[in-house]
């Protein structure tokens, strides 16, 4: 399983989920996606969910299976 922060590098900087990776939601809107395989285990985040929604969508799209949207860092911890 693994976490991904789709918020800026410097919202990530300022605090982030124990051992997610930071992948911003607008490289993924730019078709630049997690190497990961299809079926990883994928739980996005974001300040308050809405771009985990996005990012969630465009990663289904482009055929990633097992993704959740988590909703806000607040949500996790």
């Amino acid at each position: 399983m693994i976490y991904i922060d789709v918020r800026t590098p410097e919202e990530f900087a300022s605090g982030h989920y124990p051992n997610a990776i930071n992948h911003p939601v607008e490289l993924i809107m730019q078709g630049i996606l997690p190497e990961l395989a299809k079926d990883t285990e994928i739980n996005l985040y974001c300040r308050s969910g809405a771009r985990a929604g996005i990012a969630q969508q465009m990663m289904q799209q482009a055929g990633f299976t097992n993704v959740t949207n988590k909703g806000g860092l607040s949500d996790l911890t």
